[in-house]
């Protein structure tokens, strides 16, 4: 259909949930959330090669701090009533657009810069490896300054939790 894919959906009555730890690549929306409530997306890595959106319909009470989001175009947060809290985050957008989508009722009203402000900086993470889902981050990164852990999600998903075709027991 038009509406596309996301990575991590929080839809409605989703309510002081934690987005954490997870890495999306080449998925466009990489966070679509909908009339959810007081949620936190912290510490995710958000790669893709063309534009990314993080989507926030409908949506009230949100802090979003200590991603990486490298993109090849824009970066497109949309609705900015929805966030409480931006701060931490490294936004990397090879189209130098990093913007705020003023939404009324689905429809966009207006555009303005996100601001380089609360230790959000707008540049290169200094990614040096996402290869088999181990994040790799030169030491010089200022992901690491705001103090972005370790991550590794080289064991999610089902294709990891198989052996010779069958399913591994899960403790």
């Amino acid at each position: 259909g038009t509406y596309g894919a996301s990575a991590y959906y929080l839809d409605e009555q989703a309510e002081n949930c934690l987005v954490e730890g997870n890495v999306s690549v080449n998925v466009a929306r990489p966070s679509h959330n909908h009339m959810a409530v007081n949620n936190t997306i912290r510490h995710n890595v958000f790669l893709t090669e063309d534009d990314a959106e993080i989507t926030l319909h409908r949506s009230r009470g949100f802090t979003i701090e200590g991603n990486i989001i490298h993109a090849g175009g824009g970066i497109t947060l949309i609705h900015v009533d929805a966030v409480e809290s931006l701060k931490d985050n490294v936004l990397f957008s090879g189209a130098e657009n990093i913007m705020w989508r003023i939404v009324e009722n689905y429809r966009s009203v207006g555009e303005k810069p996100v601001e380089e402000t609360d230790g959000n900086v707008f540049g290169d993470p200094l990614l040096e490896s996402y290869a088999g889902g181990t994040i790799r981050l030169n030491p010089d990164s200022p992901a690491l300054e705001r103090g972005f852990p370790h991550i590794d999600v080289s064991s999610a998903g089902p294709r990891n939790s198989q052996k010779n075709g069958k399913p591994e027991p899960v403790d």
